[in-house]
């Protein structure tokens, strides 16, 4: 389980955007085509990916579609405690930046 309250932003966007690159590429997708099907810039994808930026929930919940994991977002949507992180984020093995102050 990954200890979000141990580790600086930093390091949490990189490990989100290293999931959000793992999962495109495993899907065969390139940068272009994700960033079409998510309706964002194909620079603000290499920005998330590369962990330069922290992305609203709302370019996470069309990242997210565009890969087919629904699942992603109806944690993003339900979470309602910050203790609550480190068990969604290993349930979907995706680290989740943006709902700490939910």
């Amino acid at each position: 389980m990954i200890d979000f309250e141990a580790m600086n932003t930093d390091h949490i966007l990189q490990k989100m955007g290293d999931s959000i690159r793992g999962a495109r590429v495993s899907q065969e997708l390139t940068m272009k085509d994700l960033a079409e099907k998510s309706e964002i810039s194909v620079t603000s994808l290499s920005r998330i990916e590369n962990g330069k930026t922290n992305p609203t929930i709302m370019i996470l919940v069309r990242i997210f579609t565009a890969l087919g994991r629904e699942k992603e977002i109806a944690n993003l949507t339900t979470v309602r405690k910050k203790n609550q992180i480190n068990s969604i984020a290993y349930s979907c093995r995706i680290p989740l930046v943006c709902i700490a102050n939910s």
